[in-house]
This record gives structure tokens, C-alpha cells and sequence, in this order.
């Protein structure tokens, strides 16, 4: 199934029904080496490698992409 548009997206969730997504970007990137420290960069640092984590995704069945997060800063510290 591919990728959902924002607004189909939007609607979706809006009435209840369920949609597939990705998860543990961060946990796949330092799998393949990425210091836990850098995951929040890779999506600058290592471009190539967030793309191959998003395709096989898209090709495990996701309907949405997130970004890479783990170890993001608490918004509220």
C-alpha cells in the first residue's frame, strides 16, 4: 500500500480508521552504527542511509513516515 497524503491521512484519522506506520527509526539507525548521541542528525549526516530505513517501510507495508527523533530534547526542558 503506498504512502498516505496529508489530507488523506488527516481524514483517516479523523474517522477512525487505522493506517499502518513506520517505528524505531532511531533504534535502526544505531543498528547500523550511528552513535546514539548523532541519530537526531542523521537525516543531515547520513541522508542515504534514513532514505534505505524509509523504503523498506514503504516496502514492509508503512502508509506514513516519521522522522528520526530518538533522543530528541524534551520540548519542555
Amino acid at each position: 500500500m503506498p504512502l498516505l497524503q496529508a489530507d488523506k491521512l488527516l481524514h483517516r484519522l479523523r474517522c477512525g480508521k487505522r493506517f499502518l506506520g513506520d517505528g524505531a527509526v532511531g533504534s535502526e539507525l544505531m543498528k547500523s552504527g550511528v552513535d546514539p548521541a548523532r541519530t537526531v542528525y542523521a537525516s543531515t549526516e547520513r541522508p542515504e542511509l534514513v532514505r534505505e530505513l524509509h523504503q523498506k517501510s514503504i516496502e514492509a507495508g508503512a502508509q506514513m513516515l516519521t522522522c528520526n527523533t530518538f533522543g530528541m530534547p524534551d520540548a519542555g526542558n
